[in-house]
């Protein structure tokens, strides 16, 4: 199981974010957000709650609180079905799907056939919200323009200057595997 500087570096990272954008939006120093990823400090319950509102997650899944097994238990006993009844729909067998509800295994594979059968989204099993007819709402592109005007960069927890000459280096490399043209000087 992922601890909470676990989930909260990975959220960050799929969202587009640096450490300093976190900090900004938690009105913090860019030392104390980076102590959250690193397990070194636990957030306030306010921090929590904002932090589950920027990464559009519940707090039960940044605590570890639910998690699939325990979401497709609690629908399985609401519809009344045992495990072996709902393996036959999915068309597998029972022990699959016990791995699933003891979250010893993701349902990857079927999680859209999970998703239609219980009638909740695949976020709600997934432990990414807590509604189960919402969807998370993705992430904005980053914007690569814009990160190569800042004049530092953060990578792998180090903050980094930026120059000219480093600038027009990760341009270069960003357009070729984007497959677009370099720019003229």
């Amino acid at each position: 199981m992922s601890s909470l500087g676990q989930k909260l570096k990975e959220l960050r990272i799929n969202s587009g974010k640096t450490q300093e954008d976190m900090s900004k939006l938690l009105h913090l120093s860019r030392v104390s957000y980076t102590q959250y990823e690193n397990d070194k400090r636990i957030p306030t319950l306010e921090t929590m709650k904002r932090l589950s509102e920027i990464f559009n997650v519940s707090t039960d899944y940044l605590l570890g609180k639910s998690s699939t097994g325990s979401r497709l238990k609690a629908l399985r006993l609401e519809k009344g079905l045992s495990q072996q009844e709902v393996a036959d729909v999915l068309h597998i067998n029972r022990s699959a799907y016990a791995s699933w509800e003891n979250d010893t295994n993701k349902p990857i594979r079927k999680l859209d056939e999970l998703s239609d059968f219980f009638h909740v989204s695949s976020d709600y099993l997934l432990c990414l919200t807590d509604k189960p007819d919402q969807k998370r709402v993705p992430p904005e592109p980053l914007d690569l323009k814009k990160l190569l005007k800042g004049t530092e960069v953060l990578y792998d927890g180090a903050t980094q200057p930026m120059n000219d000459v480093k600038r027009k280096m990760i341009a270069m490399i960003i357009q070729s595997e984007l497959g677009e043209k370099t720019p003229d000087k």
